[in-house]
Parts: structure tokens; C-alpha cells; sequence
């Protein structure tokens, strides 16, 4: 699915589409509110969203739609680029960024990348990225406790509760308390949330 508000970018970008094997255009839509709906009736793979949109800017639609489908993976194509609106999408949970200035095969790869569940942001941007969350890296952990982090780790790593509690020796209540504890610290709600945070601070490899 692709949510921009011109008409010439989608039609570019559906005839990009058409040329990649096994990936369909499901739904377009020219404004933010429109995407959501669109979204939440065709539940697309791939959601390739411009940030200048109408109702609803695309790093709100990246929120709701990761809160409300967290199989969508979405990939932000847009004109718009700040070190911090950068940053505020790959928290929001964006699985890459293109920009519009980029070549048209940027946005191809990246979404061959996303389906293989990887990221992928383009070499003008990455430099970016990667010196802002350096310079973010290590506070959030560092508000955790060891074993909080360590209950974290092993959750990302795919443990269920049980087996945590067996690994290290404490209740299935115990580690439940520490993994509530390390969400609140962090004003996270989602596990997938917790999942980049842990591949920030390399706690897991992405």
C-alpha cells in the first residue's frame, strides 16, 4: 500500500511495483486518514508512506499503524528529512527510509530488505542515523537494572516467560515484575518496542 498526496509519486511508484516479482499494489491513498482505513481492510506487507500527509502526517500513521497492525511493515518515501524526524520514526517503529531525492531503485531494495525482515535506509540519510543514535545509545539502558536487562534480552531473544524463569532460577512472577519494571522505565506498551530498544543497545542483533 502507498500513502501520498501526489498523484504522480504513486503512479511512479506503482509501476516501480509492477516490476518487482511477487510484490502487488493492494491500496493507494492520498491522505493519512485514508491510509489508516485502507490499511486496516487490506492489511498490507508493506506500507509506503510520504510524512507531508493530509489528516493524519505519515509518522502518526506509523504509530497507529504499528499499534493497531504490527504485521505491516512501513517504509517511509518522502520529501520531508530532520536528524530528529529521522529518529522519531525508527522509535515510531519505520522499517526504512528513502528519500524522494534518492534513486527510484532505493526504494526497491528497500523493500526487498523489509520483506526479508531486515531495514534499510538510504546512504544519504544513514550517516544521519547512526550518529544520532549514538549519541542516544546507552541512556535508556542505563536506566535498567542488570537483571532487568537481562530479562529483556532474553524476551527479545523469543524465551516466553517460563523459560526465563527456568534459565535464571526465579518465578514466572519474578521475571513478569522485572519485564513490567523495564517497560515502564522506558514508556513502552509493546513487546516490539522492547525488541528495538534491545537491537539499539545491543542486547540482540537485528
Amino acid at each position: 500500500m502507498i500513502g501520498d498526496h501526489q498523484e504522480v509519486l504513486r503512479i511512479g511508484v506503482r509501476d516501480l511495483i509492477s516490476s518487482i516479482h511477487d510484490i502487488d499494489m493492494v491500496a493507494e491513498a492520498s491522505d493519512g486518514l485514508e491510509a489508516l482505513e485502507l490499511a486496516r481492510s487490506c492489511k498490507p506487507d508493506i506500507a509506503i508512506v510520504e510524512h507531508a500527509l493530509q489528516g493524519l502526517n505519515g509518522l502518526d500513521l506509523t504509530r497507529r499503524l504499528q499499534k493497531e497492525l504490527p504485521a505491516t511493515r512501513v517504509i517511509v518515501y518522502t520529501a520531508c528529512f530532520t536528524e530528529d524526524l529521522l529518529v522519531d520514526y525508527v522509535r515510531a517503529g519505520a522499517r526504512g527510509v528513502v528519500l524522494k531525492i534518492d534513486r527510484l531503485d532505493d526504494l526497491k531494495i528497500a523493500m526487498k530488505r523489509v520483506l526479508m525482515g531486515k531495514t534499510y535506509f538510504s546512504s544519504s540519510i544513514y550517516e544521519a542515523l547512526a550518529h544520532r543514535l549514538a549519541q542516544t545509545q546507552g541512556k535508556e539502558g542505563s536506566i535498567l537494572t542488570p537483571r532487568e536487562r537481562q530479562i529483556v534480552q532474553l524476551v527479545c531473544e523469543g524465551h516466553m516467560n517460563k523459560q526465563i524463569a527456568y534459565v535464571l532460577g526465579v518465578s514466572p512472577k519474578t521475571v513478569e515484575t522485572h519485564r513490567a519494571a523495564a517497560m515502564s522505565k522506558l514508556s513502552f506498551t509493546s513487546t516490539a518496542q522492547l525488541v528495538r530498544f534491545a537491537v539499539r543497545n545491543n542486547l540482540v542483533t537485528a
